[in-house]
């Protein structure tokens, strides 16, 4: 008896690193999304959840944490915001202190 692999179903298979934690700051349960103050978070996706609720959590990683990418997205835009603007004959130059 062979059984065949799929080695793309293989690769894409990401499950969840889970460490205990304490929220300091205000987090809610992916699952049950009521107030968490001590529970699980997966390092990789951000996911959150109870004790109580990790029957519930699904087996899938949903892969990179939300925060992790706003951070990037900010780091981005304010790095962006700190290189000199090539200017353009036909744009306005807006002076630094008006830029956001």
């Amino acid at each position: 008896f062979v059984e065949y692999v799929d080695k793309a179903t293989l690769a894409s298979t990401n499950h969840h690193s889970f460490v205990r934690k304490t929220f300091i700051t205000l987090a809610f349960c992916d699952v049950c999304k009521k107030l968490l103050f001590q529970g699980f978070r997966c390092e990789t996706c951000g996911f959150r959840y109870h004790q109580r609720c990790s029957p519930k959590v699904p087996i899938q990683c949903g892969g990179v944490d939300d925060d992790l990418i706003m951070a990037y997205i900010l780091s981005q835009q304010q790095r962006s915001n700190n290189s000199p603007q090539p200017s353009s004959p036909h744009s306005p130059t807006v002076p630094q202190s008006f830029r956001v």
